[in-house]
């Protein structure tokens, strides 16, 4: 699925283009395009009493003016600094702040969807020094509220009927009414439980995939500074079945901060080889994390995966240890008879043995973060 990005009217340009790039950076399911030559937009024959800007009615004779020309992609996306209002209802007095922030113009008769967002409100916000990008000045910069758009956006195209609700939960799907609403989800927000219930029961009928959401995911995380850098985009969870409860909890903490992580569990494929899968996803995930336990690390099936990821690529493992028995000194990790041990004892590794786990998560979560 391809999106389409264009500065239209009074935006800075530049900003608009350059998270093209940053977008795409970041996840591999969605294209982001940036298109620089679009039809010019007078604000002026738009302009409300109030200083607002009638954008449904200007989207919607962009809309017909390029009609006969060929479409630029499934999705085009115009990028405004001009204040949002309706034409469905009359301007309200004073200050055009209390627009819309963005709105979301579906078709308008069409081939191609245009959503439009008015970045009007977004940078007369006061600033905040904990958003990932500011401008020199200290003035908020484009690219956190933009990704968040995107990412709307994104699920949108999928999920049309994605739950819309008052801004009271700091999630991303909120209906900001008042200035200061946006704010909710930049504090630290995420999808509610609302919206994480409705994605995965859109995902279990197959309107979604796993790892569409997970792309999702992370051009929010990016919105909150969460990912600094590239990062890592996938994982396969390498656990026996006495660990199964938390290799689930570990995947979906994981997916919640958009990395998409293949378990045999939920992720075999009903008739194929079991091995060939196994080894295949293994293969193409970025990171094999292995759970390592006296329960689990005696299994045959654990010790294979570990083997073949020590013989082709042994940088990428990181090992979780959930006890300390596996440590001992006296207990062997062997396959036949080669010794795995060292291979595991040989990488810093992510403990998990306590019950508070957010401190060992937050540690994780940072460093798949700066991997390139």
């Amino acid at each position: 699925m391809t999106f389409v990005v264009a500065a239209w009217g009074s935006v800075n340009e530049a900003e608009v283009l350059n998270s093209v790039p940053t977008a795409n950076s970041l996840q591999r399911t969605f294209s982001f395009d940036s298109h620089p030559d679009i039809v010019p937009f007078d604000e002026t024959r738009y302009r409300f009493a109030n200083g607002a800007v009638d954008l449904d009615r200007a989207a919607a004779d962009f809309s017909r003016r390029r009609s006969s020309k060929p479409l630029l992609g499934d999705d085009l996306i115009l990028v405004t600094g001009a204040p949002y209002g309706s034409a469905g209802a009359p301007p309200r007095e004073g200050d055009p702040l209390d627009q819309g922030l963005y709105f979301h113009a579906d078709g308008l008769g069409q081939a191609t969807n245009i959503s439009v967002v008015s970045t009007y409100v977004w940078e007369r916000l006061p600033s905040r020094i904990d958003l990932p990008v500011l401008r020199p000045s200290g003035r908020r910069a484009l690219q956190p509220y933009l990704m968040q758009c995107f990412a709307i956006f994104a699920l949108n195209s999928l999920l049309p009927d994605f739950p819309v609700h008052e801004e009271t939960r700091g999630c991303p799907f909120d209906y900001c009414h008042n200035v200061e609403d946006i704010d909710q989800f930049f504090a630290g927000g995420w999808l509610c439980d609302e919206c994480e219930t409705y994605v995965r029961r859109q995902r279990a009928a197959g309107a979604i995939s796993r790892e569409q959401e997970c792309s999702a995911k992370r051009l929010l995380n990016r919105a909150l500074g969460r990912w600094p850098g590239h990062g890592v985009t996938s994982a396969f969870v390498s656990y026996g079945q006495p660990d199964r409860q938390l290799a689930m909890w570990l995947r979906t903490q994981l997916e919640q901060h958009g990395i998409r992580c293949w378990m045999y569990e939920m992720g075999a494929t009903p008739g194929r080889r079991t091995w060939a899968e196994i080894i295949e996803q293994r293969r193409e995930a970025d990171r094999v994390l292995v759970l390592c336990s006296a329960a689990s690390l005696n299994r045959d099936g654990v010790l294979k995966e570990v083997e073949g990821q020590v013989d082709e690529d042994p940088d990428r493992i990181i090992p979780f240890s959930l006890d300390r028995d596996w440590l001992d000194p006296r207990f062997p990790v062997m396959r036949g008879r080669r010794d795995l041990k060292p291979f595991l004892l040989d990488r810093n590794y992510i403990d998990l043995s306590e019950r508070d786990r957010s401190q060992p998560l937050k540690r994780l979560l940072d460093a798949l973060a700066e991997i390139n």
